[in-house]
Formats: C-alpha cells, structure tokens, sequence
C-alpha cells in the first residue's frame, strides 16, 4: 500500500510504499484460495495502479527527475506486476490441462525419443515450479519411454554433471562420476515414475576405438529392469542367451523386442531350461542380431501372437548353423500366424530354407538377403505358383525382398510372373493363393529378358521400387 504525501508548498509528491498485505505469498506459488480472497488482491492491484501514475504524473512534471523517483517507480511495477501474478490464469488452470499440455511437450514415437535433458520434457516441465513439479511426477505416461547411449562421442566423462543434474532433477542425488552406474540408478528413478504404465525402453552402445566407455553389465540391466512393465526393449549392449532368456523371463507384457548384440556366452555355460518355456502372450516382433547359435533362445519360448520375426547373423563363420529344429519348434509350440520373416546374412542349405518357410505358410512378406547359398532357383521354383500342381511355398506371400548370388534371373522373373498374374486365372486354388504386390529383388544383369518382363510387371502396377533394381554385374 502507499501512501501520498505534500511537501510544504502542497504539493503532491510521490507515494510512500508501506508492506503489502500479501507480501508473504508473493513471488510463490500459492493460488488464491478463494473468490473474496481474488477481490481483495483486485482492489490492492488498483491502488497500486492509481499510485504508479502519480509517480508518473510527478515525474512528468519534474525538470531533473532524480535517481531515487526512478527507484520508486520501478519499486511500484514490480511490486504491482508481483501481485497482477497471484491472479494469473496459469494458477488456476486445471491439473488436467497442465498434464495434457506436459503430454504435449514430449518428442515423438516411444523408443526413437531422444536421451534425458533438462532442457526438454519431462525434466524441463518438472522444474518450472513445485506445483507443476508435483503434477508432472503424478503423471505416469510423461516417464514411459527412456533412451540411454553409453558413448563417449555422444556422453563423454566431462558431461556427468549433466547426468548428476538429471538425478537431482528426478529428486534424488548423489554426486558421483558419470558411468554405467550412475546412469542405471537414473533409469531406475525414471520408470518408478512411470507407475503401472508400460515403459518403453533402449538401451545403445556404440563398439569402435573411439569408446571408452564401460556399458552397464548385463546383470545391471536384468536388476532394473525386473518386475518393470515393459512393451518396448531395444537392447544394444552385449547379450548372452541366457541374459535374454533371463530379461525376457520378467517381461511378461512385452509387445516389440529387439537385442542388437546376442553373442556367445564367454563361459560357454550350457542352457538347461525346464518345460514350460517363457510365455510371451502380448509378443508381436521379435528382432535379433547374433553372432551364436540362438537355438536355446528359440527352445525357451512361447510366442502365441509373434507376427514380426527378423534374424541377422553379424558373423558369417556361422555357416549352415540355422537351428531349424528349435525354430519349427517354436513355430508349432506358439501356434502364431507368423506375417513377415526377416533372414539376413544367414548361411544355410536350400532343403533347410525350403524347410523353414514350410512351417511359416502364413507369412505375407519375405526378406532374405546375402543367402549365397540357400535362395537358389529350387527354392524360386517351390514357391512358383502352377496350377495344375497346387498350392506353392508360402502362398499368402505379398512381398518379396531378395538379394542373393544362386539364383537366375530367369527363374525368379518365372516365379514373380506367376505369383503376380496368378489372379486372372480362376480355380479352387486361386483364393488361396495371394496376390503379389511388391517385388524388391536383386538382378544379375540389365536389359534382358527377365530385366524387360519385370518393367512389363511394373507397368502393371507390380511395385518394384520405381525399376530402380540393384543390379550385381556378371
């Protein structure tokens, strides 16, 4: 409050600003509790007001304003501004509308997001004040995905003050030299906020000369992670069988999986699992880079709705080492409608490929590459559609991606050709039958044959990618 005074020619001079009433509560976050409460604040607000434009009206007047009228004056707006701030909107927005707003601030997609920052949400949210802290650390779905790379290119030692920062942020610190450690406990504080929501998690490591890095243990991210409701996991940090099989055995809601780094065990520890496998109802894609054998992985699974299936093999000694058994196993056992398979850089014979995609008849789309030896013009021929000799290989096959050295372009123009135009010709074995709808292959040479027929097929209306076919030279 203020109040004028005159100086001994009656003159008014500028206001003497007494306390506010509501100097305790301002510059926090308290919000009016009530409507009278708000009336109040409005009539303080307009005496202040009415004061401030004396001191203008008695700056105006002056020839040589002094120093300490400019004090007064600022003194008075921001004392009025403080109190214009107790009757701020934003005080009294919902908490549903402050939580959808938070919601709003977060990057795209689930497990592409970037790594924690306080300088985006959920940190940045949480640090706006203690009011908004509180509704961003009860709202589950602001914490649901994380996404971690241990990588000195990307989080060299000198930034662990960034990751410190971050546990303080998440309320809990313990100053320490950024590593795997460190970074574990802020995962763990990170998912607890995300309650009973299902949590999507990645977890990078980037292999060169260049990391020093030391990746969190497989038994760290087993620790953490377990009784945690997960429905993404990319794991690229190193990775046994029996850590997967261990990750997964606490992961019982998972929808999409991949492990990056599934590698030998360096014990060589043989894997004794008793029946029943790990069941995995809610498991739709399962993605695997490996350099050893993942038969045990396949035997300690039950899959019932797996429609996604990608295996990579990242070393190529592992020659003929497609463990067909347990994967026929797991195909029969999970009962699942398998839509698309992945086979990249997998070694093995033509009778075990033709095998292999005997027992997945479901499947819509087709991805097999570097296969030097098992996508052979057998293989093309079993899954060319003829009529008269019923159903081929995989009929509900929809798309094709192949890229190998066996085959002849002659025969695999023969199968597209068939599985392509199959459709004008009308027989019981038709409706069984599915149209093929994209062809991304790999020719041999250009301008044959073949090469002419596939453009013919593209003009149809086959998509080949525009014609822009790879072409490997003779």
């Amino acid at each position: 409050m203020f109040r004028t005074t005159q100086d001994s020619d009656g003159h008014q001079q500028s206001p003497i600003m007494l306390l506010s009433p509501y100097s305790a509560i301002l510059g926090t976050n308290r919000v009016p509790s009530s409507e009278a409460e708000r009336h109040k604040i409005r009539h303080h607000i307009s005496v202040l007001e009415r004061h401030l434009a004396i001191i203008d009206e008695n700056t105006s007047q002056m020839i040589d304003s002094s120093n300490s009228l400019f004090y007064e004056r600022e003194m008075c707006r921001q004392n009025l501004e403080a109190h214009k701030m107790l009757l701020s909107p934003a005080r009294r927005m919902p908490v549903e509308i402050i939580r959808r707003i938070f919601l709003e601030c977060l990057p795209d997609g689930e497990v592409n997001k970037p790594e924690p920052s306080t300088r985006s949400a959920p940190l940045l949210v949480s640090a706006i004040c203690s009011g908004w802290r509180q509704v961003a650390i009860a709202t589950p779905h602001l914490w649901n995905s994380i996404y971690l790379c241990f990588d000195d290119m990307l989080r060299s030692n000198s930034r662990a003050h960034v990751t410190n920062g971050i546990i303080k942020r998440l309320n809990y610190w313990q100053p320490a030299k950024r590593d795997a450690t460190l970074d574990m406990q802020m995962m763990r504080l990170w998912i607890s906020r995300a309650d009973t929501v299902p949590v999507a998690i990645r977890l990078e490591y980037s292999i060169g000369s260049h990391n020093t890095t030391i990746p969190p243990t497989p038994e760290m991210v087993i620790d953490v992670l377990s009784g945690v409701r997960i429905s993404n996991l990319i794991v690229g940090i190193r990775l046994t069988v029996k850590n997967c099989i261990d990750l997964l055995s606490s992961c019982s809601q998972i929808i999409h999986c991949s492990f990056t780094r599934v590698t030998l065990n360096p014990y060589m520890q043989t894997i004794h699992r008793e029946p029943p496998p790990i069941s995995l109802p809610c498991l739709q894609s399962l993605w695997l880079w490996t350099d050893c054998d993942i038969g045990p992985l396949f035997d300690s699974l039950r899959l019932p709705h797996l429609t996604i299936l990608s295996v990579e093999y990242v070393n190529r000694l592992l020659n003929d080492s497609w463990p067909q058994s347990e994967f026929a196993s797991l195909i029969s056992r999970s009962s699942c409608l398998l839509q698309k398979l992945r086979l990249h850089q997998i070694s093995m014979s033509h009778e075990v490929l033709i095998a292999c995609l005997s027992c997945v008849a479901s499947i819509t789309e087709l991805s097999i590459k570097d296969g030097a030896k098992c996508l052979n013009d057998i293989v093309l021929a079993a899954m060319t559609y003829r009529p008269h000799e019923g159903i081929p290989l995989i009929p509900r096959l929809e798309v094709i991606r192949f890229r190998g050295f066996a085959y002849s372009d002659q025969a695999l123009v023969v199968m597209i050709e068939s599985r392509w135009r199959h459709s004008m010709v009308f027989t019981p074995a038709t409706s069984q039958v599915s149209c093929l709808k994209t062809a991304r292959v790999v020719m041999h040479t250009k301008g044959g044959d073949p090469w002419k027929n596939l453009q013919k097929f593209h003009k149809e209306g086959l998509d080949t990618l525009g014609l822009d076919v790879d072409v490997i030279p003779s």
